[in-house]
């Protein structure tokens, strides 16, 4: 996890974030971003992942699905820049991944960008359900990862990090569906 809190701690100092955590830990997490380059002749344009059905509903497989979608939201949103689809995979409470977005927004703002460092879930494990709040974990890898501050600048790279252990706390709403309410949040 001491690689987990570098690679995220370096690009959030340089962004000026002091994270508090969602609901606890001050430990930041890594910004995703692109790993693939388009090619030059047809540029790839990403399309923001869509919310899938099964995310809005209150059952186990819900509440997988929603985790399944926060990851795509942070990779795309690293991808691209564009913090959108991002925020609407949490709830505003959620200090931690209100952080994870501002950074990638600074970045992008300040003429930066983000190559590789995607979240990949290799597992993730339902605990319960109690009332409208969902517990599960996910083991995460990070792809390599390499962040350009602002325009100019000199890349940080980041090597790959097999296996973070990551907290997920989700918040039901009836309307919306599934929504992280806090990431790795202190027992």
């Amino acid at each position: 996890m001491q690689t987990v809190g570098l690679r995220l701690a370096a690009g959030l100092v340089a962004a000026g974030l002091v994270l508090t955590g969602c609901g606890g830990s001050p430990e930041p997490s890594p910004a995703p971003k692109p790993s693939t380059s388009p090619s030059p002749s047809a540029p790839a344009t990403p399309t923001p992942p869509a919310m899938p059905a099964a995310a809005k509903t209150k059952t186990r497989a819900g509440a997988l699905s929603a985790v399944r979608y926060f990851l795509e939201a942070l990779n795309y949103s690293g991808r691209v820049g564009d913090t959108t689809t991002l925020r609407n995979a949490y709830v505003p409470l959620c200090t931690k991944c209100e952080g994870i977005a501002d950074g990638i927004d600074k970045t992008y703002e300040a003429g930066g960008s983000y190559r590789g460092g995607d979240w990949t879930a290799k597992r993730i494990k339902f605990y319960a359900i109690n009332g409208d709040v969902a517990v599960l974990d996910a083991t995460i890898d990070y792809s390599a990862q390499s962040w350009i501050k602002s325009e100019g600048a000199e890349p940080t790279q980041f090597k790959a990090s097999p296996n973070n252990l990551h907290a997920f706390q989700l918040k039901w709403a009836p309307q919306a569906g599934w929504r992280v309410g806090a990431l790795d949040p202190q027992q």
